[in-house]
């Protein structure tokens, strides 16, 4: 009885702590213009293919922000703006031909983000 109580509390409090965490917004590249808050964190699908590099940028041209993408089955790191590339002649950061980028604002402002394709 006793360890039905515990193992009763402990998913109640794991439920609300669920359902309490604030969702990562999902998107696909190319986006523009999205406001993400303070410690807010997206996340977007891409898929370089033809267009041969991805721009991701403030809106401000300032740096900032936490950027990660897959490439060769570990995670590149790097803060905004960044090219992510998958062929040589072009500038910037190698990444896998498709993934998932994740976004997160360690500022302590909005800040007004895109990524774009680029050739």
């Amino acid at each position: 009885m006793r360890l039905t109580c515990i193992l009763t509390l402990c998913s109640c409090l794991l439920g609300i702590g669920i359902l309490n965490a604030s969702p990562t917004r999902q998107f696909i590249v190319p986006f523009q213009n999205f406001t993400l808050n303070p410690k807010a964190t997206i996340q977007a699908a891409y898929t370089i293919g033809q267009h041969g590099l991805i721009f991701c940028f403030l809106n401000n041209t300032m740096t900032g922000g936490i950027i990660t993408w897959p490439y060769q089955g570990a995670r590149g790191l790097s803060s905004l703006p960044i090219y992510l590339k998958t062929q040589p002649r072009f500038e910037g950061s190698f990444a896998d031909n498709s993934g998932i980028i994740t976004i997160t604002n360690n500022q302590s402002k909005a800040m007004v983000i895109s990524c774009l394709f680029g050739f």
